[in-house]
C-alpha cells in the first residue's frame, strides 16, 4: 500500500538534466493538502442524501457540507498535476507510465477486487449490494470494473488514468507559460463555462458540435495543468494576495455563496416543495465557484509553506504517513459508510446515523488507522523478506 500514494505526493520542483540525480525537496504542504482532501472525500461521501432533496435540516446541512469540501478531488487532480508534468526532467516517458501502472494501477486493482469480494461474499452486510448475490466471478467483475460498477466513487481513478494518457502531451505544453494558459483557458471556458451557460439555460446543442470533446470539455484537464502552472509559475511574494488570510476570506464567501445559490435554485426559498431532483452544478467541481473555492484551499495552504517547514521532525513524519495514506482511505471509505448504513439499529452505529459530520469524522479516523497498520505491515513484510534474501 504505500507506493499507491505516490499520485498524492510532491517531491519535486522541475529540475535540469544533469549528470546527478537531482536533489528531491519534500513540500510539507503537500501532505497537508493530502489529509485535508482524504478528509473532505470521505465527508463528501457520508453526505450522499444530499441528492434526495427534502426539506428538512439533515437535508440543509448536508448540503453545508457538500459546498464546504467540494474542493477534495480538483484539489488531488492539481497535486498529480503539479507533480507529474515535469517528469521528463527526471525518467522516461516508459518509466512514467511503469510507475503510474505500479502505484496507482495497482491500488485500483486491488480497491476493486476487496469491494467486489466484500460485497459478492458478504452482500447482507453492506447497504446497496443487492446487485451482487449470486454473481460473483471473473466474467463478472471484468464486466463491473470496465463499466465502473463495482464502486462508484472509483471514478477518480478513471479520470486520473484519463489524466495521465494525457501526461506526455501535456508535458511538452508545460514548460511554456503561453502555451499553457492558453490550455488552461481553453479548459475553462469549455469545461467550466459552457456548462454554465448550459445550467442558465442556453441549449446543449448550441456548444456541443464545436465544443463537445473529451480533453476540451474537462475539468479534471483544467485543475490537473493548473496545478502544475500555479506552482512554476505563480508566486505572490507581497502584497493582500501573499497574506493567508486573503485566501481564507475568499475561499469563505466562496462556499457560502455555493451553499445559498444552492439552496435557492432546489427551491429552498421557494416556500413549496423542493425540486424532485437535485441540481448540483453550483456546488461541483465544474462550477465557477468551486473554481475559486479550490485555488483558495490550494494557495492558502501553500502560502504556509515557510512555517510548514519549520516544523519539528516528528511533526513532519506524523504528517507525512497519514498523508501517505490518502489513496488507501479512498479506497476502503465506501465500504466502511456502506457497512455503517445497514447498522443503524445496533447502539454501536446509531450515533452516526443523523450527523454526516460525526460520521465522516468517524470513517476517516477507522480508514487513516487501518491504512496506517496495513501500510506498517507491508513496510515489516518487506524488511523481513529482504533481510532473509541476504541471509542466503
Amino acid at each position: 500500500m504505500e507506493d499507491t500514494a505516490g499520485v498524492l505526493q510532491f517531491n519535486t520542483q522541475p529540475q535540469k538534466k544533469t549528470g546527478q540525480t537531482p536533489v528531491h525537496t519534500h513540500m510539507v504542504f503537500v501532505d497537508i493538502l493530502n489529509i485535508v482532501c482524504a478528509l473532505a472525500v470521505v465527508m463528501l461521501h457520508t453526505s450522499l442524501n444530499v441528492y434526495v432533496p427534502e426539506r428538512t435540516q439533515i437535508w440543509s446541512f448536508s448540503l453545508k457540507l457538500q459546498a464546504v469540501f467540494i474542493f477534495a478531488v480538483p484539489v488531488f487532480f492539481m497535486i498529480s498535476g503539479m507533480n507529474l508534468l515535469g517528469y521528463r526532467t527526471k525518467y522516461s516517458t516508459k518509466e512514467f507510465f511503469f510507475k503510474r501502472v505500479r502505484r496507482v494501477g495497482t491500488a485500483f486493482l486491488l480497491g476493486s477486487i476487496l469491494c467486489y469480494c466484500l460485497y459478492c461474499f458478504f452482500p447482507h452486510e453492506f447497504w446497496g449490494t443487492e446487485s451482487f448475490v449470486g454473481v460473483f466471478g471473473p466474467k463478472d467483475f471484468v464486466k463491473r470494473i470496465l463499466t465502473n460498477n463495482i464502486n462508484s466513487t472509483y471514478w477518480f481513478f478513471y479520470t486520473i488514468i484519463y489524466l495521465y494518457v494525457l501526461t506526455p502531451v501535456l508535458s511538452h505544453i508545460a514548460p511554456h507559460k503561453r502555451t499553457l494558459q492558453y490550455v488552461l483557458a481553453l479548459t475553462f471556458f469549455v469545461g467550466v463555462l459552457v456548462p454554465l451557460a448550459e445550467f442558465c439555460g442556453m441549449r446543449h446543442e448550441y456548444f456541443s458540435n464545436v465544443f463537445g470533446w473529451p480533453f476540451f470539455a474537462s475539468w479534471a484537464t483544467f485543475y490537473y495543468a493548473g496545478g502544475y502552472y500555479l506552482h512554476r509559475f505563480v508566486h505572490f511574494k507581497k502584497g493582500l494576495l501573499s497574506r493567508p488570510f486573503i485566501w481564507v476570506g475568499i475561499y469563505v464567501i466562496a462556499t457560502l455563496a455555493m451553499y445559498v445559490l444552492t439552496l435557492y435554485v432546489n427551491g429552498w426559498y421557494a416556500g413549496a416543495k423542493l425540486s424532485h431532483e437535485y441540481r448540483n452544478f453550483i456546488a461541483s467541481p465544474g462550477s465557477p465557484l468551486c473554481v475559486i473555492q479550490v485555488l483558495s484551499v490550494f494557495l492558502f495552504v501553500r502560502s504556509l509553506e515557510p512555517w510548514l517547514a519549520k516544523l519539528p521532525a516528528l511533526a513532519k513524519k506524523i504528517l507525512k504517513t497519514v498523508s501517505a495514506a490518502g489513496v488507501g482511505i479512498y479506497l476502503i471509505q465506501i465500504p466502511i459508510i456502506n457497512y455503517i448504513s445497514v447498522k443503524y439499529d445496533q447502539a454501536l452505529y446509531a450515533w452516526l446515523k443523523d450527523d454526516a459530520f460525526i460520521r465522516g469524522l468517524f470513517v476517516f479516523i477507522v480508514a487513516a488507522i487501518m491504512v496506517v497498520a496495513l501500510q506498517g505491515l507491508w513496510r515489516a513484510l518487506k524488511r523481513c523478506i529482504t533481510s532473509r534474501t541476504k541471509s542466503l
